[in-house]
């Protein structure tokens, strides 16, 4: 089998690296480089928009490729960065629709093309292939899931952030100190000082008998200012 992979051409060779078409036989790599056209994309071009119409699947040879979309910010949303060997654009490809996400060159880079025609084709005579394109479709779509879902719970926190009034976020902020080990540990340290104070530092240096305790045990006021708080 190397030995005839060696004599394979250029752009079958290249096709056998890409793990789509590891199951196909020399002669059928060869075929399939006939059907295959060679395209190239600079870095920072566009190789398809969302709602585009599906006519290819693209398999990258050389560099990387990021898949995105627009969110209701209008800001981009990278669905997955592309490395040499991974294929995209088999969602439109597969129900002749429209593109559900834009491909743009991160690189320069060299990709296989694939005409819609000639990959369903490729599917029905190779189950094989067909059950691993599945297999990446469904994969994608878990990480696709996992980042809308993600991005779902941050944008009702900022949603409620935004609606709040002034003095609803003063008392979350209020209510987020209170809680805080900060908060914990100055409350302590102010009534252990309110403690000593007045039961040794102004009874031993205070003036009268009772020195200038101002809150002696049982520390009724502090009592009285722990119960309005």
């Amino acid at each position: 089998m190397s030995a005839q992979m060696n004599n394979l051409s250029e752009e079958a060779q290249s096709l056998a690296r890409v793990p789509l078409f590891k199951r196909l036989e020399p002669h059928e790599l060869e075929h399939l480089a006939e059907e295959v056209d060679q395209v190239n994309y600079k870095a920072g071009e566009t190789i398809f928009n969302e709602h585009d119409r599906g006519d290819a699947l693209y398999i990258l040879e050389e560099g990387n490729v990021r898949i995105w979309v627009y969110d209701e910010d209008v800001k981009e949303v990278t669905l997955a960065e592309l490395k040499p060997g991974d294929f995209f654009g088999e969602l439109a490809v597969l129900d002749r629709g429209e593109r559900s996400s834009s491909a743009t060159a991160v690189t320069d880079i060299h990709l296989h093309r694939l005409s819609s025609d000639d990959f369903q084709k490729f599917l029905i005579d190779h189950p094989d292939a067909a059950i691993d394109v599945i297999c990446e479709i469904a994969q994608r779509m878990r990480q696709t899931n996992l980042l809308v879902s993600q991005r779902a719970s941050r944008n009702i926190n900022v949603e409620m952030e935004a609606k709040s009034t002034i003095g609803q976020r003063i008392a979350d902020k209020v209510a987020s100190f209170g809680g805080s080990w900060t908060f914990i540990i100055i409350y302590l340290s102010f009534l252990i000082a309110w403690m000593a104070l007045n039961t040794f530092v102004l009874v031993r240096y205070g003036r009268g008998a009772d020195g200038a305790q101002f809150d002696p045990y049982p520390y009724i006021l502090l009592n009285l200012m722990l119960s309005m708080t």
